[in-house]
């Protein structure tokens, strides 16, 4: 089972992962500021594009792009673990892009949880091949953990001392 979890006490800002499946391989990337962006999606979903804004460190079995997890210059962290009980919302007028390059699209854009959450309602993750749930943190404390339930995007923030994902919601 993989668990991510959030530490912030006494000046401690930790976000700690363990992986469930071992791989013969990950990459580490390095991702600059300044790059042009599009979702790789398929019709009849509208591609996501965007500018990296900020740079990150990502780590990733599969490629560029579709990270597991990463942090990006202003201390943003987006996490992922599988929830077999995701439901992504379904095609609407948003633009879309993937479940990991949701991570990426995050981590380019927004430099705390309040703009990550803010960049998500006006996104859509489709045409998925995981179901994931997420653990955002900030260099300032504020963590959010991001749930797909029901194709509705569920924010868990309030009251959560001890933030912790696994595959369970």
């Amino acid at each position: 089972m993989s668990t991510a979890f959030h530490i912030y006490q006494k000046g401690i800002n930790l976000v700690c992962k363990n992986q469930d499946v071992q791989y013969d391989g990950v990459y580490m990337f390095t991702n600059q500021r300044g790059i042009q962006k599009t979702a790789m999606i398929m019709p009849p979903d509208k591609p996501t594009s965007w500018v990296s804004i900020y740079g990150s460190i990502t780590i990733s079995q599969i490629g560029k792009e579709s990270p597991n997890g990463g942090i990006n210059e202003m201390g943003l962290v987006v996490e992922q673990t599988t929830l077999w009980q995701t439901e992504y919302p379904t095609l609407d007028e948003r633009p879309a892009l993937g479940e990991l390059q949701w991570i990426q699209y995050l981590l380019d854009t927004c430099s705390t949880v309040q703009e990550a959450l803010n960049a998500a309602s006006i996104i859509r993750i489709g045409q998925s091949t995981s179901k994931l749930h997420y653990l955002l943190a900030d260099r300032h404390g504020e963590r959010a953990i991001v749930e797909f339930l029901d194709g509705e995007m569920i924010v868990h923030r309030e009251n959560v001392s001890f933030p912790i994902i696994s595959n369970t919601p």
